[in-house]
């Protein structure tokens, strides 16, 4: 609060001066002291001090409350400096796992088991500190133990009666006396027993556990295990991965934020799968390497940075938490892992034993019994495929990319033997693009990065030119154009200085080889960059100079998007003459070549410009050509935004009941978009609506949902 900023003022002042700033003999005299009059400057009394200490003193001693600063955090950067503001990422919260703790207090106040089972990474030793953390909030003696896969047979039990002994100050001498030992603990007060990693225990250890453990009936017991063990019994409860929304809560309440960067939630959400303990770990390593970081103190906070574009390798905690596992592998089991990690999606299964030199299946069995993988069941034959997205990172790590090159090869080869189908072909063009070796790999990843970003995989798109960027054996032109179709890529992923970086690079390329159509198309794709960014003055310039670069040479798709974006520009920094003539000249070069989508958009451009104008007539008309051609190619997105902007057109001409109609087919189509800023153009339409006709609480309502929808979809 403000007051107590206040009071830690008055205290500083009176620290550093030896006196208190006004003098006066009661409460009201101090008040009128502090309203009229001014304390005697620190730097008088102490010039000594640091001048930063002696600002700092006085804004918090402000008479004004609003003058002072509304935070200790703004406090302490205007003391120390933004540097000294840093804050440590935290251990993540125990997200997702409300069931495992309502579990955990049941059995503290009935008794009984509660097992907890899930995979490798999915936060079972946190829950099992948290059942620590109960017990003792419980004031229940713990007894804890921990299974080790090579540790002597009767271990767990060892450990089980070092702690009777250090409760009861006597050695059990059998196993019956450790049951009578835990029964008589349980009588006398709260035990809770917690076994971990149940499944590292041998059977003659987990038998002798079962029958001492239900000699005690009313302790609480807590068991974790990555598999449902087969002698003890007990509730179990499986821990489930997370979902999007909760690793963002994971995410965040390690940043300290409830607004994580988006692109690294997708990552951790992406790498892990919703495994908690992998998703934390990844968070950990992107500052660690330095592509997440803190910057812009704001309200005494810091707000975090991610770079989309750095790698992302194995973390060595990620190589910890299944290093071990790994080991236990047979060589065949190893081969057939590896041959699915470079796969990176569901392959058949005859395809995978035939590509890693398998005779046999025998392999999938020890691989799906430790959840390394998972099986599809298909109509002809059944698919194996990595469970995790983090574990192919950690075995591609450790392959060789000569090897990488020839599992490539050798599962391009067998899904040729298979009868053609589109799953197929996509799969053997990708494998043989990857497998290619010599001169030919980089045109032919450029190639399947063409194919991608045509179908509308620009992820996966960029993913193959991020390594066709790294061979050093394509020629210049593919150099140039690998360069800018990656620019291009990156534009559609939101990550604009990257493109930006990667189309200047494609331009300079081509430069040098004075290849014009490529350096007119990356100059497109620079003004689309500098038009999103909201410069669009650079924007205009960069479109029109594309635009005198290809001349009057026969149009291609760049020639329209340079038409498109420089007249967008115009229209947007208020030059309508010269959006309405480049609108009008994209209509006609496009109309004649059949070319109905740029059409669409041209006439739509055309139409916005005329309304901006005041002639709506036209400007429906126009809106209308775009509207049908979006109905007909089934393109939600665009159709809501066009389908709007008649709305607001018919509101204008007086015509509210054409108006309301538009906005219901808005409404209807909003349900085949994703995007939570679309979904909601219908809603903020019909408060402009209920505005024009004067009912303006429901317009305030309709817009506060919108804002909750708005909220929700961002989450």
């Amino acid at each position: 609060l403000r007051s107590d900023l206040y009071s830690l003022g008055i205290t500083l002042y009176q620290a550093l001066s030896g006196r208190r700033p006004y003098a006066a003999r009661d409460a009201a005299s101090y008040l009128n002291a502090h309203r009229d009059g001014l304390p005697t400057p620190l730097s008088e009394l102490r010039p000594d001090a640091p001048t930063y200490l002696l600002d700092t003193i006085s804004k918090l001693m402000a008479s004004d409350p609003w003058a002072r600063p509304n935070s200790a955090g703004i406090s302490r950067a205007l003391l120390n400096g933004a540097g000294n503001l840093k804050r440590e990422i935290q251990r993540s919260e125990l997200i997702g796992r409300g069931a495992a703790v309502g579990a955990i207090h049941a059995v503290c106040d009935g008794g009984g088991s509660v097992i907890l089972v899930g995979e490798l990474g999915c936060g079972l030793s946190r829950v099992a500190s948290m059942a620590i953390r109960i017990g003792t909030s419980e004031k229940a003696e713990i007894i804890s133990i921990r299974c080790r896969s090579k540790a002597p047979v009767m271990d767990p039990i060892d450990q089980l009666n070092r702690d009777i002994t250090r409760i009861t100050n006597q050695h059990p001498a059998s196993h019956e006396s450790t049951g009578k030992a835990l029964e008589h603990i349980s009588n006398e007060s709260l035990l809770m027993v917690i076994i971990e990693d149940l499944d590292q225990c041998l059977p003659p250890a987990e038998a002798v556990l079962a029958t001492v453990l239900a000699m005690a009936p009313t302790s609480a017991v807590v068991i974790t295990s990555h598999q449902t063990p087969a002698k003890i019994q007990g509730r179990v409860v499986k821990l489930r991965p997370l979902s999007r929304r909760e690793t963002k809560e994971l995410v965040g309440s390690m940043l300290q934020t409830a607004t994580p960067p988006p692109n690294l939630v997708e990552l951790a959400y992406t790498i892990s799968s919703g495994m908690p303990a992998i998703a934390a770990m990844q968070v950990q390593h992107m500052e660690d390497i330095g592509a997440l970081w803190q910057e812009n103190i704001t309200n005494g906070s810091v707000s975090w940075r991610f770079d989309a574009g750095t790698s992302t390798p194995p973390t060595v905690g990620l190589k910890h938490l299944f290093g071990a596992l790994f080991k236990e592998l047979s060589p065949n089991a190893t081969s057939l892992l590896r041959l699915l990690a470079v796969a990176g999606e569901p392959v058949p299964i005859s395809v995978a034993i035939n590509a890693s030199n398998n005779s046999d299946a025998s392999p999938i069995g020890s691989l799906v019994q430790r959840k390394l993988i998972e099986i599809e069941h298909h109509q002809l034959e059944d698919w194996a495929v990595i469970r995790r997205p983090a574990i192919a990172s950690l075995i591609n790590s450790s392959t060789p990319q000569a090897a990488q090159t020839a599992l490539h090869q050798k599962l391009a080869h067998y899904l040729q033997a298979m009868p053609e189908e589109p799953w197929r072909d996509a799969r053997l063009a990708w494998h043989q693009a990857h497998g290619s070796t010599g001169e030919g790999s980089s045109l032919a990843l450029l190639e399947l990065a063409q194919k991608l970003v045509s179908n509308g995989h620009s992820t996966r798109a960029l993913t193959v030119l991020n390594k066709a960027v790294y061979l050093h054996n394509a020629s210049p032109r593919s150099s140039a154009q690998i360069a800018i179709l990656r620019g291009e890529v990156l534009e559609t992923l939101h990550r604009r200085e990257e493109s930006a970086t990667a189309l200047n690079a494609g331009r300079h390329l081509a430069l040098e080889l004075k290849d014009q159509p490529l350096i007119a198309r990356a100059m497109v794709g620079l003004a689309q960059v500098h038009h999103m960014m909201g410069d669009e003055n650079r924007a205009v310039a960069i479109a029109e100079d594309a635009l005198k670069i290809m001349g009057e040479s026969e149009p291609t798709d760049h020639t329209y998007r340079a038409l498109l974006l420089a007249a967008n520009s115009h229209r947007i920094g208020g030059r309508p003459t010269r959006a309405k003539e480049l609108f009008s000249k994209c209509v006609d070069l496009a109309t004649q070549s059949n070319e109905y989508y740029f059409t669409a958009l041209a006439n739509g451009g055309l139409g916005k410009s005329l309304l901006e104008d005041g002639d709506t007539q036209q400007a429906i008309f126009h809106l209308e050509y775009e509207a049908r051609h979006h109905r007909s190619s089934g393109e939600s997105s665009r159709l809501v935004a066009v389908l709007y902007s008649i709305a607001a057109t018919y509101r204008k001409m007086g015509r509210l009941d054409q108006a309301t109609a538009t906005l219901a087919e808005v409404s209807d189509v909003s349900r085949f978009v994703n995007s939570p800023y679309t979904k909601v153009l219908g809603k903020i339409g019909l408060a402009g609506l209920m505005g024009e006709l004067g009912n303006y609480s429901e317009a305030s309502s309709i817009l506060e949902g919108a804002k909750l929808a708005l909220n929700e979809g961002a989450s």
